[in-house]
């Protein structure tokens, strides 16, 4: 069910750019715009920091929803995506497993950029800013915490937790402040099959 309504965000969060246009398939220049976070949406996968996942800012409703339009069309690598896409005003970052992280231009679904990564994301892509740069987060489900540097998709860094035998990055982090808050669960539980093994040292936290 969860992968079902992420895939249902997806398709909304791509398609309903116009609620009255369509169009056919365009061809992609090289983009040179850069992605602007005036507004941005949203902090996380509840949607607000009191995970509310509340649509305060929704243009749809009972009377315009018949007149939805197919816009654009992205085509996933993975067919089990995990990961909450980010809006701005402009740009949908979005996480693609095993194939990165992408930019797309809002208007016209053309990529902006790509940071390729062969992982798992898991986690809503989050927006944090560095004194004068726009950060990108999201969380690998095995590999950890990473950052990217919203302009262009570069590596900024990469975060592990060292304390657990076995984390496992499947919740989506909190950026407050100048802090990352990173849920923490435990594969450890795997390692139960194995007699010799004294599970389990670990049940998750924060880091």
């Amino acid at each position: 069910m969860r992968q079902v309504v992420i895939s249902l965000v997806l398709a909304t969060l791509m398609g309903v750019a116009s609620l009255l246009s369509s169009q056919a398939a365009v061809s992609c220049p090289e983009n040179t715009e850069e992605l602007t976070f005036d507004t941005h949406y949203s902090e996380g996968w509840g949607i607000t920091l009191g995970n509310q996942r509340y649509q305060a800012k929704s243009q749809l409703n009972a009377a315009n929803v018949a007149n939805l339009k197919l816009k654009w069309v992205y085509g996933l690598h993975s067919t089990a995506p995990r990961s909450y896409p980010l809006v701005t005003q402009d740009t949908i970052i979005i996480g693609d497993s095993g194939r990165g992280v992408v930019a797309l231009d809002r208007e016209t679904g053309c990529e902006k950029w790509l940071y390729p990564h062969d992982g798992y994301i898991a986690s809503a892509i989050l927006h944090a800013r560095l004194g004068d740069q726009d950060l990108l987060l999201f969380n690998d489900r095995i590999k950890g915490t990473f950052a990217l540097d919203a302009s262009d998709g570069s590596f900024v860094w990469h975060a592990v937790v060292d304390d657990e035998p076995l984390p496992w990055y499947s919740g989506t982090p909190l950026v407050h402040g100048d802090r990352v808050f990173v849920p923490v669960a435990s594969q450890e539980v795997g390692l139960s099959i194995n007699p010799f093994y004294g599970c389990c040292t670990t049940s998750g936290g924060m880091a």
